[in-house]
């Protein structure tokens, strides 16, 4: 036997009570940073809020730069360059994200109304074309316009009066 455990027995305490703790003293390991549950739901919300403020800045960097031009080169006040940036941000946003082509059989794009053969026109969308009654192609441009407004104001951080 050996000396400490002698020693253990010579005062008397119970060396099977002390062979284990009960409960752990320490937390257990459970990886390295980033890796604890819900750690990486948190980096991933982080990452999508970083790139929606990039996003806000660098149109709001485009938008001022567009202005900056309009006012230096094109000889207009500073509150009508930014108007014009605007309007251009806006047909950017157009640009970018066209209509969703479809097949006349699918109906109007814009009231979803049954398109005939003699009353229907084809405008270009995406890859293809979206199908709109005569009728419904100012209403459409008017909605695509009033969206595209809402939608570059919010990216720039303006209310819906500004400009």
């Amino acid at each position: 036997m050996s000396k400490w455990m002698t020693m253990l027995k010579e005062r008397c305490i119970s060396v099977s009570a002390m062979a284990a703790p009960t409960k752990p003293t320490e937390p257990p390991f459970v990886g390295f940073v980033g890796s604890l549950q819900g750690e990486t739901e948190k980096i991933d919300q982080l990452a999508a809020e970083r790139t929606n403020q990039d996003a806000h800045v660098s149109a709001w960097m485009a938008w001022q730069e567009r202005a900056a031009i309009m006012e230096h080169e094109g000889g207009v006040t500073r509150p009508d360059a930014e108007a014009g940036a605007l309007q251009d941000a806006i047909a950017h946003w157009l640009a970018r994200h066209p209509l969703t082509p479809g097949v006349p059989e699918d109906g109007c794009m814009h009231c979803a109304g049954a398109l005939p053969v003699d009353y229907r026109v084809a405008v270009l969308a995406g890859a293809g074309h979206a199908w709109l009654h005569p009728a419904c192609m100012q209403e459409m441009k008017e909605a695509r316009l009033a969206l595209a407004g809402r939608e570059v104001r919010g990216l720039l951080g303006f209310s819906e009066a500004a400009y």
